[in-house]
């Protein structure tokens, strides 16, 4: 296990305590959905990713995951912490308070690494929600999951992950892992050099503990360079992942449901989203970050037959492109796995190429694999209904804004209700690098078109950045993925329904 050294005695100088034993930032435009410190209760594996503040010499990047244990009455009497930045691993231990509004916003204090930090999150059910870092020392923001089994995942699993080290050197990774048997096999763009079906020998060298939190480590075997994750079982068929080396990944991994029978292959209608880092020499005060959704109908056989993506990156937003690919599928690491060629509307698109691994029929993990940008993402197959009207819900997105100063991470999560398209009041909490935090509530409105019903549209009138303009790409009835696609902002995130308790 690495120490934190000077990055912890920094923490203890600049984090800022918060009031955590009280609830959040009540929203007014939310109905009363009961919730309370009794709602969040039990153990919450949590990935967080941004930029590295006033806790950092440099403004790092940070990929981390953990989980903390929450009592339901408003104490988080445990937990563990693992934070890359900047390439080197930190292992923190936590412990900390937290109070929860009827609404389902609240605020927590998390003590780790000798100090204590302010977090704002959004519920959206007893199975977790949101949360954001609310202060100057960084800008984080990502998921909570409720645990169900901290027992080491077993079986072949497919896995994602993507980062930028350091250096500025970026890195994306999609592939598949037994850690029964160690065999890795898996895709990588190594800052812009594509290593396919690389190979890889995992080791557990740290075993799952009480709070599921274990360690593998992969040598090479082949052309896949050694790396390091630590692991964090989420139930008993996913885990999030976190580098501990200078390849600076965060990402998941899911168990596969084995090969897929033709037929099966892209069958459909899928919603998709990736993010990642630029690995050409372009300028470093435009050029931070990257992410792409959209939508898209498959033809069972691995190809795209039309769809829509959208890409903001270079400062540039490119909004409502056309999509088709040709596919190439194969079988790799006992699952099935896809190589793509896209044709879009437009031809500066970041995702030329990409390799798709599948965990089953509905769901695959996929890497950009051309020399422009590391990527890495998530394809998910749609099912159900539109969004239910008259109802709440709750995202975050963490990624880059770019000011007239140069890039600063740009984090949030938001609670917002919508009826009949309008958004009758959110509240966000975003944190924008130096700046430091900032809640702000308003409204705006919400869309779906009315080709899919799927693709849509949410404007919010009024929050720190100004006005924001997002992509909603729908795959069930109570989630999606959500993406700004202003040129300056280059965020992303998951949305979910909120459910009343």
């Amino acid at each position: 296990m690495k120490q934190l050294g000077y990055f912890a005695s920094v923490l203890s100088l600049v984090f800022m305590a918060a009031c955590g034993g009280g609830g959040g930032p009540a929203n007014p435009g939310t109905p009363n959905a009961n919730f309370s410190n009794a709602t969040f209760k039990g153990n919450y594996v949590f990935t967080m990713e941004g930029q590295c503040v006033n806790a950092c010499s440099t403004g790092y990047t940070i990929t981390s995951a953990g989980v903390m244990v929450a009592d339901g009455n408003g104490n988080i009497t445990g937990g563990e912490w693992d934070l890359n930045v900047g390439g080197v691993e930190n292992e923190l231990t936590l412990t900390g308070t937290y109070g929860v509004n009827a609404d389902g916003t609240a605020t927590a204090t998390l003590n780790a690494g000798g100090g204590a930090a302010s977090y704002v999150m959004m519920l959206t059910g007893t199975n977790g929600g949101y949360i954001v870092s609310n202060d100057t020392t960084w800008a984080l923001s990502g998921v909570m999951q409720k645990q169900s089994s901290v027992v080491q995942p077993s079986g072949n699993l497919v896995f994602r992950g993507a980062g930028q080290g350091p250096a500025g050197l970026s890195y994306a990774i999609a592939g598949a892992v037994n850690l029964g048997t160690g065999a890795v096999t898996a895709d990588m763009n190594n800052n812009g050099s594509f290593i396919s079906l690389g190979g890889g020998l995992a080791t557990i060298t740290n075993p799952f503990d009480a709070n599921g939190r274990g360690v593998v480590t992969i040598a090479s075997t082949g052309t896949l360079p050694g790396m390091s994750f630590v692991v964090y079982a989420v139930d008993a068929n996913s885990a999030e992942i976190v580098s501990t080396d200078n390849f600076s990944m965060q990402g998941r991994a899911e168990l596969s449901g084995g090969a897929l029978t033709s037929g099966s292959i892209l069958s459909g209608k899928f919603a998709f989203l990736s993010a990642g880092y630029p690995v050409e020499a372009v300028s470093a005060t435009t050029d931070v970050g990257s992410t792409e959704g959209g939508i898209f109908t498959g033809d069972g056989a691995g190809s795209i037959t039309g769809g829509t993506i959208d890409a903001v990156y270079d400062s540039t937003a490119l909004p409502g492109s056309s999509l088709t690919a040709s596919g190439t599928v194969s079988t790799a690491g006992g699952v099935t796995r896809d190589t793509i060629v896209t044709s879009t509307g437009s031809a500066t698109l970041p995702m030329k190429t990409a390799s798709i691994w599948f965990v089953n029929a509905n769901r695959a993990f996929f890497v950009t694999t051309g020399s422009g940008r590391a990527e890495a993402g998530t394809m998910q197959s749609q099912s159900g209904g539109p969004f239910s009207d008259n109802a709440t819900f709750g995202f975050y997105q963490t990624g880059w804004g770019i000011t007239s100063s140069g890039p600063v991470g740009l984090t949030s999560t938001t609670l917002f209700a919508n009826s009949g398209g309008t958004v009758g009041g959110y509240t966000q909490s975003l944190n924008l690098g130096f700046s430091g935090p900032n809640v702000t509530t308003g409204n705006g409105t919400l869309s779906f078109d009315t080709a899919t019903g799927t693709l849509g549209s949410l404007t919010l009138n009024k929050t720190a950045i100004g006005g924001e303009d997002m992509r909603i790409y729908q795959y069930s009835s109570t989630q999606a993925f959500i993406m700004e696609v202003d040129p300056t902002v280059i965020t992303s995130g998951t949305m979910t329904l909120q459910t009343p308790q």
